[in-house]
């Protein structure tokens, strides 16, 4: 029962992931779009590059929303975490070193470590 806060944890965790990998593929999309070539004295070549920019400023208003979520998703898991590995949830750990590294607590100190 000890551990039912791992739970939330990991879902959050892997909430954060998938808006990151979302975010880095939207932005790769974004740099392609961007990086095709403009065809110069055609009549509506202005037109088209218009048009592109507004997709991929929508694209890019996207992953800056994810990205937003997922910063302020990584900072809940932890606090939520420095409580829940605590003895006392009142008096939360002091950082991802006092994780308990032993036991159920070490995949936890392991992926907060990777925030």
């Amino acid at each position: 029962m000890a551990m039912q806060w791992t739970v939330p944890v990991q879902r959050r965790a892997v909430e954060v992931r998938v808006r990151c990998v979302r975010a880095c593929r939207v932005l790769a999309d974004a740099a392609e779009r961007l990086a095709l070539p403009v065809h110069v004295g055609i009549a509506d070549a202005q037109q088209d590059v218009r048009a592109r920019f507004e997709i991929v400023r929508g694209t890019i208003t996207g992953a800056n929303d994810d990205l937003a979520l997922a910063a302020s998703s990584m900072k809940a898991v932890e606090l939520f975490a420095f409580r829940g590995a605590a003895d006392n949830p009142m008096v939360p750990l002091a950082s991802v070193e006092h994780v308990p590294g032993g036991g159920g607590n070490h995949p936890v100190r392991l992926a907060l470590s990777l925030f």
